[in-house]
Parts: structure tokens; sequence; C-alpha cells
């Protein structure tokens, strides 16, 4: 029993030093090169795409879907368009528009229009188009 009450003793030494906070020797003789300073981090800004303003006149190319079916950006289906970088853009167009019902095929597009509302997702007013394979 006496060595029950030992063993439990000392096991209870070693967990409150673990718990202390401090490294351990092998953890305190870490290389530093293992570590990642804060200001190696890349800045936000480049990696933000750049602000749009209502009024923008814009040129995109892109994959066409569905904003609510393939990119889960609108509460309802709408033309969209997904950009290299992943930004997603809402054309608004009529349900009748060839944008609209050619939304869930995939093709590559290119859009000029103008931005309606600069919010996220954004939306453009179609000026001109060109739908690809």
């Amino acid at each position: 029993m006496r060595h029950l009450i030992a063993l439990c003793g000392a096991l209870l030494v070693v967990a409150a030093a673990a718990c202390s906070g401090q490294k351990s020797e092998p953890e305190a003789q870490a290389p530093a090169a293992m570590e990642q300073p804060a200001e190696s981090a890349a800045p936000a800004a480049a990696t933000e795409a750049p602000a749009l303003e209502v009024g923008q006149a814009l040129s995109i190319e892109g994959t066409m879907g569905c904003g609510h079916c393939t990119f889960h950006k609108t509460d309802d289906c709408a033309a969209a368009v997904q950009t290299a970088d992943g930004r997603v853009f809402i054309l608004d167009v009529g349900e009748d528009h060839e944008l609209f019902t050619s939304r869930t095929d995939g093709k590559a597009v290119r859009i000029e229009g103008t931005v309606v509302d600069a919010g996220d997702p954004p939306h453009l007013t179609v000026t001109n188009y060109s739908i690809g394979s």
C-alpha cells in the first residue's frame, strides 16, 4: 500500500510540473528556425481583392455557375461568375437571359459590366459578354 501511495504522489508531482507551463529541456533547446515570427506572415492587403465602387466599369473572366446552387452566395438561383482568384460576381440578368439559362453549364465566360452593388458578393449589370466552351 505504501508503494501505491508513493507512486501516486510521484505521478502528481510529474503532472504538476508538466502543467506549470515551463518548457522541458528538449523543447527549450528547439532551434529558432522552427518558430515562425509574426512579422513573416503575408500582409492581409496583399491577398485581398481590390475594392469595388458602384458605377465602376469592370471586365472579368471566369467560370459560370449558379450563385445559389454552385457558389452558395445568394438565397435564390442567379447567374454568377467565379474568377481565377476565387471571387464570385453575381450577374444581374433576367431569368430568360442566356447567362441565366446557361449558368449551370460551367463554361468559361468573359463579362463586361458595371458594378451596381459592391457588397459581398458584388453584383454587375452586363453590358457585353461572350461564352466559351
